[in-house]
Order: C-alpha cells, then sequence, then structure tokens
C-alpha cells in the first residue's frame, strides 16, 4: 500500500511541479522504468525449471502499473518526451501478451506517444544491452529524486510559514489600527459637543437680539409698506422685459434655453445657473428619470452634461415626445423601454439600450466627464 500511495505522490507531484516533469524525463526515469519491464518480459521467458527460484525476483504488478502510471502522467503533463521513446518496444509487448491491467495503461502512453510524433528508437535487444549502464544511473537518480523531493518539501514548508507569519503581522496591524481609529473618534468626538455647546450658547444669544431687531423692523416697516409694494411691482416688470430681451437674443445665437419637467419635487432639487444651464440633486438615492420640456424638431439639437457621484450608474438618450415619464420611472422598465434610447454609464449591463434591445461595444462613459449628445431630427440619429 505504501508503494501504492508513493506512486500516488509522484503523479501529484509531476501535476504540479514543472521542475519534477523535467527531472524525471532529463534524468533516466525512463531508463528505470525500461529496465523493471524487461526484468520482468526475461523472467517471463525462462524454462519452467528455473521459474520456481526466480518467483522472488518477479516485480508485483501494482509496481509495475504505478510505473506506468507516472509515465502516463507524464505524457499528459509534457510535450518533451523524446526520452521515452526507449520504452515503445516494451509498451508494444505488454500491449500484445501482458496483464489486462497492464495492456491498458500500455495502449494509453502509446497513443499519447503517437499524437506527440514519438517513435521508437531501438528495439528490445539493443535496450537490453543497456541494462549494466541502468543499473549504474539507478542509485543517481534515486539520489536526485529524493533531493528534489526534499528541497520541493522544504520549499514549501518555509511558503507556508512565510504566509502564516504575514497573515499574522497583518492582523495586528489591523487591529492596532482600528483601535487608534477607534481612540481618534472618541476623541474628535468629545472635542466636537464641547464644541457644539459653546455654538449652541453663542446661537441663543445671537436668536435673542435678532429677534429684538425683528421686533423694531416690523414695527418700522409697517409704515413703509405700500410705498415699497408698488416698487416691487415696477422691479419685477423691469426683470420679466430683460428675461424676455436674453431669450430672443439667445435664440437668435441658436441657443435654447433649458426647461426640465420635474415630477418628483421632492425627490429632485433643480438649480438654475443661468438661462442655459441647469444643476439637477437627486436628494434620495431611488431611480428616476428627468426629461426636458424642449421637443427636438426641425435641425440639429445639442446638449452637454456632465454627471456627479452616480458610481457609473447613469443614462442619457432620447424619448419620444409624446411619451409620458411618472416619477421613480426606470427607462429600462416596461412601458418606458420602447420609447427611449439611452447610452450607458460605465457600470451599466448596456453600451447603448435602444427599444428594448441591449447593445455592446460603446465606450461607456463615467463621472466626471463632459458628455456632448447630439440629436439630428432630420433623419432621427443621436
Amino acid at each position: 500500500m505504501k508503494l501504492k500511495r508513493g506512486s500516488k505522490a509522484l503523479c501529484d507531484l509531476v501535476e504540479a511541479n514543472y521542475v519534477i516533469q523535467s527531472s524525471l524525463l532529463t534524468t533516466g526515469f525512463s531508463q528505470v522504468v525500461l529496465r523493471t519491464l524487461i526484468l520482468e518480459t526475461h523472467e517471463q521467458g525462462k524454462d519452467s525449471s528455473s521459474q520456481q527460484s526466480s518467483d522472488d525476483k518477479l516485480i508485483p504488478t501494482f509496481i509495475k502499473a504505478g510505473l506506468l502510471n507516472v509515465i502516463l502522467k507524464l505524457t499528459e503533463q509534457s510535450s518533451e518526451l523524446e526520452s521515452l521513446a526507449v520504452l515503445i518496444p516494451v509498451l508494444e509487448d505488454l500491449k500484445q501478451n501482458g496483464e489486462n491491467r497492464l495492456k491498458a495503461k500500455a495502449s494509453s502512453i502509446l497513443t499519447a506517444l503517437k499524437e506527440n510524433n514519438i517513435t521508437a528508437i531501438p528495439s528490445i535487444d539493443n535496450v537490453r544491452e543497456k541494462n549494466d549502464k541502468i543499473k549504474k544511473l539507478e542509485k543517481e537518480i534515486k539520489r536526485k529524486n529524493e533531493e528534489l523531493i526534499r528541497e520541493y518539501e522544504e520549499k514549501e514548508r518555509e511558503k507556508t510559514q512565510k504566509e502564516k507569519l504575514s497573515i499574522e503581522l497583518q492582523n495586528e496591524k489591523e487591529e492596532k489600527a482600528k483601535l487608534d481609529t477607534e481612540l481618534q473618534i472618541l476623541k474628535g468626538e468629545n472635542v466636537q459637543l464641547s464644541t457644539d455647546l459653546q455654538i449652541k450658547q453663542k446661537e441663543n444669544e445671537q436668536l435673542k437680539l435678532e429677534n429684538e431687531k425683528l421686533v423694531d423692523q416690523i414695527k418700522s416697516t409697517k409704515m413703509q409698506q405700500i410705498p415699497k409694494d408698488e416698487s416691487s411691482k415696477l422691479k419685477v416688470q423691469d426683470e420679466k422685459t430683460e428675461y424676455d430681451k436674453e431669450i430672443t437674443k439667445l435664440r437668435e445665437q441658436g441657443i435654447y434655453p433649458i426647461e426640465i419637467i420635474n415630477k418628483d419635487p421632492d425627490h429632485i432639487e433643480i438649480t438654475a445657473h443661468d438661462l442655459v444651464q441647469r444643476k439637477i440633486n437627486v436628494k434620495k438615492a431611488n431611480p428616476c428619470t428627468i426629461t426636458l420640456s424642449q421637443i427636438l424638431d426641425n435641425g440639429i439639437w445639442s446638449i452637454e452634461v456632465l454627471f456627479q457621484k452616480t458610481q457609473g450608474r447613469s443614462g442619457i438618450g432620447v424619448v419620444r415626445d409624446l411619451h409620458n415619464i411618472p416619477a421613480g420611472a426606470i427607462p429600462t422598465e416596461e412601458p418606458h423601454n420602447k420609447f427611449i434610447a439611452l447610452f450607458g454609464g460605465k457600470r451599466q449591463e448596456f453600451s447603448l439600450y435602444y427599444r428594448q434591445v441591449v447593445i455592446q461595444g460603446n465606450a461607456k462613459f463615467a463621472d466626471g466627464q463632459i458628455l456632448r449628445l447630439e440629436y439630428d431630427s432630420e433623419n432621427g440619429r443621436l
């Protein structure tokens, strides 16, 4: 059973370690296997009178099977199989005359060698002449193999120990950093509480003063309220006239003011920087779809957009003008996905979404990029 486990362990080493593969293929392992198989063939060829005396020399089938398992594993893991060519005559003999268990293994090895264009070089007779040389190499091969195995096992032990020490050191560093962070947080909270208390006291004092001032201002304002109301009306009229002039001037330049449809003012906050720029702030982390009131017809329209803090879960596109998008709508869900063409951000599952079809290939955009979207109303090209 120990020999069987040794064969299994050697097969595992062949599969896991290129150095072991190379060593077995270059240090005469194939000659050891050849000598073992030839010795068996030679013993089987003796007459019956000498059979009894040679019984003790016969090699058990499971040892030969184990050696053939190692050779088969080498044919599966390596492409440098030229040194195994010496085994072909003996393998052919096993395939024809060997035990059933050995026939199958010999056949599999021969098939693998044939697929790698490895052909026999010596005959069985020529191989037997090399038995003396094989005997001389056996001790050296065994020594080298044992040395390689010891080196491999030692390196694995060292590697495991280093990894264990590294993990322990990292855990200690993380625990220390965690404690330091918690300590700093507690100190900061104490300082903040003290500061907040002082601020609140000052705010209370300031509020008292402001309340007193407001009472005085209200009394004074009541006497002047009527003239100021008339002045405010004139000011509003002047501002409206100026606004209309600016709108007319922008349209003459081909620039149209942005008007945004806000179906969910509790969720979405829109701030006007000027007549043509808007800042949209989403107050809650809920899905939302926002549209312009402008109908894009009669020419080429363009808009520039910059997304921030969306984590790539954004999109920009066009929607059919007659389709109504309610608060909380998701553009890729029914029924809205039938009327929308949409370019996706870097964390969306699509590059382009059009009429319920997901299309990949376009470069996805990220937060902080200025996006320019252009729509040609004449041919419907986005």
